[in-house]
């Protein structure tokens, strides 16, 4: 995991642990010597960049990937991904308005990927692929602030995965899902009264989402992504294009070798 730290260590802002504190709660696994042995541990403050930096690392830190558990603060740590956050309640309060993204393209969730072949955790694709993933990511992101769902039962719910939805290009969008608010005289977490019979509701989320804001999200009409990739200088929309094609080509090969491997062991059973 030398690149996640590497890649961390390049990007993660000096203030990072300012802007996290009170909006990024991350959920890890504590392995402890004592009972009860395996506890959930959620962090949501962060004293410094030290301390947004391993709590970072240690939500990297993949069981089963990973023999011994990621150290930091004098305790042991492993990915939060073993705990259902029907154990935990990870998310905070009752009246907290949670944006759900996905990465495994979770149902019902706000901000969800494609189905991606799970294979690629241990073996990723090509680069070009990997900035498609981002792309599309940053894009669905953009889409997410950009359009005001509707208020309604779950059949009107939207999950934004890139399809039906506009296609990004030109310039460059200035939509962004960092919050830019803090809790405090004239936040939003003052008014959170006001709107408690709407929390589970996605326009809730929307409009409180909103006004943490760094920058407007895209106007209609405007383009959600640039035009080119400004780290590889490859076109935006043809990254993404490489991106679907390469989840494609993954489970049609996928699907056939499992269906050549069932003849041959079929063949094989009827040869006995």
């Amino acid at each position: 995991f030398q690149a996640v730290e590497d890649a961390m260590n390049k990007f993660l802002p000096k203030n990072c642990a300012k802007s996290m504190s009170g909006r990024v709660r991350v959920l890890l696994t504590r392995i402890s010597t004592k009972w009860p042995f395996v506890t959930a541990d959620v962090v949501d403050q962060y004293a410094d960049w030290q301390e947004s930096f391993h709590a970072l690392r240690a939500t990297c830190h993949v069981p089963g990937m990973n023999i011994m558990p990621y150290q930091f603060s004098g305790r042991s740590y492993f990915d939060g991904l073993v705990w259902s956050s029907l154990l935990v309640p990870w998310s905070g309060d009752e009246n907290d308005l949670v944006v759900k993204v996905s990465a495994t393209s979770t149902p019902l969730t706000d901000i969800r990927a494609p189905v991606c072949p799970t294979w690629w955790i241990v073996v990723p694709p090509s680069i070009d692929t990997l900035r498609g993933m981002f792309w599309t990511g940053y894009r669905d992101a953009a889409i997410w602030f950009s359009e005001q769902p509707n208020q309604g039962g779950l059949c009107s719910c939207r999950a934004t995965n890139g399809r039906g939805r506009r296609s990004g290009g030109g310039a460059p969008a200035n939509g962004s899902a960092a919050g830019g608010a803090s809790p405090g005289e004239g936040s939003p977490w003052e008014e959170r009264s006001s709107v408690d019979h709407l929390s589970r509701s996605r326009l809730a989320k929307y409009q409180m989402a909103q006004r943490f804001l760094l920058k407007p999200p895209p106007a209609p009409g405007q383009a959600l992504t640039p035009e080119l990739d400004p780290v590889t200088g490859e076109n935006v929309q043809e990254l993404m294009r490489a991106y679907r094609q390469s989840i494609e080509r993954n489970f049609k090969t996928a699907g056939a070798t499992a269906l050549g491997t069932l003849s041959a062991a079929f063949v094989a059973w009827l040869a006995l």
